[in-house]
Parts: C-alpha cells; sequence; structure tokens
C-alpha cells in the first residue's frame, strides 16, 4: 500500500498544503508542535474514519473555521482510490472515487495504515478497554463484519442493562435479550481467542528482534466462546446484576494480559521493556494485516524511534524495510540510521508547511 499524495486544507495548523510521495520513507523533521503529528494522524484519518488520538470533530479543524478536508490518492495493490474526508463538527464524510462510503464498515481493511507512538505504551499498563479496542479494530480490519457484531452487542448490552435497572422487569424479554447476548458475544470471544492465538507468536518473534524478552500474552474472556456456557451465565448472574444494575458477563469485561515469564509486564518489566511490548504489539498488528490484504500497510512513526536506543532502532527500521511505505517524524534526523536516510526523502514541517531542508 502506498499513499501517492495528501492534500490537507483546514485541518488541524494546515491551512492549504499538498505533498507528493516519492520515497519509501518519508521522514519529518521539525521541532514540536509544527504538525509533524498532525500529518500522520491525517493519514490515518482516512485509513480508518477515525484519529488516533481525538474523539471531537471540532478539534480536527482549523480554529476559524467550520469544516476541514482531507484527500488522498492511494494505491493498493493494482488499484488505485482518490479518498476525501470531510470534517464538520457533527459528523466525518469519506467520498472515495467519487461514491459516498455509508458504513465505516465497507471501507475498513481496504487502505490500511498502523499509527505507532508513545502512547502505545497504554496498551501494556493502561486500562482493559484500550487493549480491547485494539482487539477489536484489528478484526474489524480483518473481517468487515465483525464491526457489526460487536455494534449489534452494545446495542443489546445496553437494552439489558436498562431492563435491569426497571423495578418491575420482563423475565421473558430478559430471557430473551440474554440468548441474544449469548450469540453476539461468544462470537466476539471466538474472534478475540482467534486473534490473540495470533499474535501471540507474532508478539515473540518481533521482541526477540528488540529486546531477548519471553513473552506471552493471556487472554482472560469475560465469558465463553460456547453459546449454552455464555447464556447460562448469563442466567447464573442475573440476580446479582439487577442489584447492581450492570451485566457482568460478557465481552466487555474481557482483557488480555501481557507475561514476562511469569510475571506481569504491567507490573514487574522495565519501562524500556513495556515499550518494545508496546512497539511489537503494532508491528505483530502490521504483519497480520499485511497477511489478510495481501500488501503491507502504511506505517506511521511518531516519535517512537526516539524512545529506543540506537541498536534497537536499528533493528526495528530492518525488520519493517520491506515495508512498501514508511512515515516517522522526528526531532533529530541525526538519530537515523544513515541506511535508512539514503533512500527517505527528508521534509522539514514548520508552522503547518512542508518543505525541503535544501529549499532554504
Amino acid at each position: 500500500m502506498f499513499i501517492q499524495s495528501l492534500a490537507l486544507h483546514d485541518f488541524r495548523n494546515y491551512r492549504d498544503q499538498h505533498y507528493r510521495f516519492t520515497q519509501p520513507v518519508t521522514i519529518l523533521s521539525g521541532e514540536n508542535a509544527q504538525g509533524k503529528t498532525n500529518f500522520l494522524e491525517s493519514i490515518y484519518l482516512i485509513s480508518s474514519g477515525r484519529s488516533p488520538r481525538e474523539r471531537k470533530n471540532k478539534n480536527l479543524i482549523a480554529f476559524d473555521q467550520a469544516n476541514a478536508q482531507i484527500t488522498a490518492e492511494l494505491q493498493t495493490g493494482a488499484r488505485n482510490y482518490r479518498a476525501t474526508l470531510q470534517i464538520n463538527a457533527d459528523e466525518k464524510r469519506l467520498t472515495v472515487d467519487h461514491s459516498v462510503i455509508q458504513r465505516a464498515s465497507d471501507w475498513m481493511g481496504t487502505f490500511n495504515a498502523i499509527y505507532l507512538s508513545p502512547a502505545d505504551l497504554e496498551l501494556v499498563i493502561g486500562e482493559p478497554g484500550g487493549r480491547r479496542a485494539f482487539l477489536d479494530l484489528l478484526l474489524t480490519r480483518q473481517n468487515r463484519s465483525y464491526l457489526h457484531t460487536a455494534q449489534q452487542y452494545q446495542q443489546l448490552l445496553k437494552n439489558r442493562n436498562s431492563a435491569l435497572k426497571q423495578s418491575a422487569f420482563d423475565s421473558g424479554y430478559l430471557d430473551t435479550l440474554d440468548a441474544q447476548l449469548a450469540e453476539t458475544g461468544s462470537a466476539m470471544i471466538r474472534g478475540r481467542t482467534a486473534l490473540l492465538t495470533e499474535l501471540d507468536p507474532l508478539v515473540a518473534t518481533q521482541l526477540t528482534e528488540i529486546i531477548n524478552a519471553p513473552v506471552i500474552l493471556r487472554y482472560q474472556p469475560g465469558g465463553s466462546g460456547a453459546v449454552d456456557v455464555y447464556r447460562d451465565r448469563l442466567a447464573q448472574k442475573r440476580h446479582l446484576d439487577q442489584l447492581t444494575g450492570t451485566t457482568s458477563v460478557g465481552p466487555h469485561r474481557d482483557d488480555f494480559i501481557i507475561m514476562t515469564g511469569d510475571k506481569e509486564a504491567r507490573l514487574f518489566a522495565s519501562n524500556g521493556q513495556q515499550r518494545a511490548i508496546a512497539l511489537a504489539l503494532r508491528l505483530a498488528e502490521a504483519q497480520l494485516l499485511r497477511d489478510a490484504a495481501g500488501s503491507p500497510p502504511v506505517l506511521l512513526f511518531d516519535d517512537v524511534l526516539l524512545e529506543l536506543d540506537e541498536p534497537n532502532t536499528a533493528a526495528i527500521l530492518t525488520a519493517v524495510s520491506h515495508y512498501e511505505q514508511i512515515l516517522m517524524t522526528t526531532t533529530a534526523v541525526d538519530q537515523i540510521p544513515q541506511a535508512v536516510l539514503g533512500r527517505a526523502d527528508i521534509v522539514q514541517v514548520q508552522h503547518g508547511t512542508l518543505f525541503h531542508p535544501e529549499a532554504l
């Protein structure tokens, strides 16, 4: 997969910027708060329809404007696409080759980009919700029908929790909801189980190239992958759930624990090891998407490499050297290995403007 060009209009601090990519590696250099991360964010938005760091649309739009627009020319295998994402405070609208994409799942997985940042540390040390979201987005990119299943589950869960809070509840209605939740919830758990089975050896392989640490991903499901068992657990917990007004069984309670040896990485791994594990999770995600799509995703490194020492930086860049396109941000170009600089386009970013240093 390759981004051929990108045009930003009133997006963040970019007023009217167009850039054409010519090299497999693009290095965005500049001081902090100049727009390097915003540039990567715009590519991820085109890929997934969502920002990796912002939930409110209005914060994606230039300060004194009502709308923002991102336009990209994309290549995936033998196909070319022209994608335009229009953003206002209330919605995002994606158009691909003059056709409006009605559902996010219709585009998901067509053009993949992986955003890697220091915030990925939360995958290791943060709350379970972040790890569930990581699994769900990857599953959606692999199989678009998973998004429908997850959305259906969330609606059923909302209905059940609402019913549990009623002073005079309808047991027949709850029986129906439990049966539907068991179907969708068990499907999500089976999907997550299969995904973690795939991720586990890939993460271990990535870490062998970064740090010599044995790592295991241990799934802790909040329900069962078997429909009958799941439904029975809901029935067993119904009285307790009525007292609390919430559902205690299901994939919304899932987590996966990252172990280094017999200890939790969240508690006992060093900060450097935790960051390496987070990076390995993202690179394993990229490998699975490459296998699913038949073409490697675009990798977006946002100041990640500055967190590593020189040998580990070289190991990571060697491991991803076969990817068709990599973008990375840095405040120190001299810290990037010469082997990478030799095949890179180095671009200066200043106040939302891109230019080549030699143009100064």
